[in-house]
């Protein structure tokens, strides 16, 4: 387990984390950030890094339930 994950109260996933959970291909995330896509699913960018946060994909998934 990476250490954002256990340090801070909101982990952060990288893109491929992120898309695993999200049973999303890397690539769509990618499209989406570039288009705005989702604006519910926010990223950061530390470094080269993209970063997504639990409580935002929490947020997608909350907002996109069939």
């Amino acid at each position: 387990m990476n250490t954002l994950h256990t340090e801070y109260p909101n982990p952060l996933y990288t893109t491929t984390e992120a898309a695993r959970f999200l049973r999303l291909k890397t690539q769509t995330l990618a499209k989406w950030r570039c288009t705005g896509k989702h604006p519910e699913l926010h990223w950061i960018k530390v470094g080269s890094k993209i970063l997504y946060s639990q409580e935002s994909i929490s947020a997608f998934l909350e907002k996109n339930q069939r």
